[in-house]
């Protein structure tokens, strides 16, 4: 049976880096399960992968529809059973990764979406009256006429609420009958990542910050000229609903950020209702302390062999000094203080090795830290035994 991999967890926990990672080594191909992606001209607040993340994996179902477009469930759906066929067709693994759980689960469980159209002007109704504050209204509706699609629907998600009222209005069954799920045709591995709330929130924080600086309110203020208007459901999420206010005039910078991250604290607390830490059939990972989003393989290895290069460089220096004649061939020529070429490449090694050190202490567990400090005092050793002979080197006295 064909296999697909999800990833799967709340928003900035480092999805979208572990994804290409694993993608990259397992010849793998990403789906994109993220509401908001699908959007173009939605860069950065959406958060899509970088031109270097899209550059090393081929991504599917980003920037595929514009801001005012209509986009439904079942087109979501569609088009991910579609991915995944060509990518396995194509002997490759297809990642689903993202945290819109209603996109995740439905892919994943195979739900069987109501193929009912829209109605506009009775949709057009109920969102006047979310409008006016009867949100709560509607969702004691949902639970009159369809207590088992209340049961599974977030009285706080209006679009869902409204499309279940719709579908019952215009089909012979309730919403909860016609969603029903069919088994998928590929086995699935379900790998969930998480971490301490108040490490989730500093992430999600940081990553606002660095929205903010990095030309968050240029890509909003150009979806305004391109005539994208703030009413629509694209630009009514986390983030631009709130710089939209400050753009018209309606709230401070610092106000607007604020309601941000409280927003995205919110929203990531939501995500929880949709992947539970309870779920068995998801393999859950503290990124915190499995260190799982951090950066791995080849570069990370050639960072600790420089480290341990250099530490080795400097205990051979320390031995040298201790023998004079090893010390006279290693570290200089003659009297007058000619820097050999062992000599300055030591010096290099040494300024690399304490940079190398200085971020493998950032990314390291503790495990990995101790074997850091010790690198450390190894250089540190090093470096003093070598004082005597740069001295000498140099013509001074010790």
């Amino acid at each position: 049976m064909d296999k697909l991999i999800a990833i799967i967890g709340p928003t900035a926990v480092g999805k979208t880096r572990l994804a290409v990672q694993l993608a990259r080594r397992h010849r793998g191909e990403i789906i994109n399960a993220d509401s908001r992606q699908i959007y173009r001209h939605m860069e950065i607040g959406t958060a899509k992968p970088d031109k270097e993340e899209a550059a090393a994996v081929t991504h599917h179902l980003v920037d595929i529809i514009e801001p005012n477009q209509e986009f439904s469930l079942a087109e979501y759906q569609n088009l991910a059973d579609g991915a995944i066929k060509d990518i396995q067709a194509r002997g490759k693994i297809p990642f689903l990764v993202g945290g819109s759980g209603l996109y995740v689960w439905a892919v994943l469980e195979g739900w069987v979406v109501p193929k009912v159209a829209p109605d506009v002007a009775f949709r057009k109704g109920l969102e006047e009256r979310v409008a006016k504050g009867q949100a709560k209204a509607l969702f004691q509706e949902l639970k009159m006429v369809d207590p088992a699609a209340a049961d599974n629907i977030d009285p706080r998600n209006v679009r869902r609420v409204i499309r279940a009222l719709e579908v019952n209005k215009l089909s012979k069954n309730t919403f909860s009958q016609l969603q029903q799920k069919q088994a998928p045709t590929f086995q699935t591995l379900i790998i969930g990542l998480t971490a301490d709330r108040k490490e989730l929130y500093r992430r999600a924080d940081a990553r606002i910050d660095n929205m903010i600086s990095h030309d968050f309110m240029e890509e909003v203020g150009a979806l305004l000229q391109l005539g994208f208007t703030p009413d629509l459901p694209a630009l009514s999420s986390i983030g631009y609903r709130e710089i939209i206010q400050y753009l018209q005039g309606g709230t401070t910078l610092e106000e607007a950020v604020y309601k941000i991250k409280t927003g995205t604290h919110r929203f990531i607390r939501h995500q929880y209702a949709w992947f539970r830490l309870k779920d068995e059939r998801i393999r859950w990972f503290d990124v915190d302390k499995n260190k799982i989003d951090k950066p791995t393989g080849p570069a990370f290895a050639s960072i600790v062999a420089a480290a341990l290069a250099a530490a080795t460089l400097g205990l051979l220096a320390t031995l040298a000094e201790v023998f004079d004649g090893l010390g006279d061939w290693l570290a200089f020529s003659g009297r007058v203080g000619m820097l050999s070429g062992e000599t300055i490449i030591a010096i290099a090694v040494y300024f690399v090795s304490w940079a190398g050190l200085a971020i493998l202490w950032r990314r390291s567990n503790p495990p990995l830290r101790l074997i850091v400090a010790i690198t450390a005092a190894l250089i540190a050793a090093g470096l003093l035994g070598t004082f005597p002979l740069f001295f000498r080197m140099f013509g001074v006295e010790e």
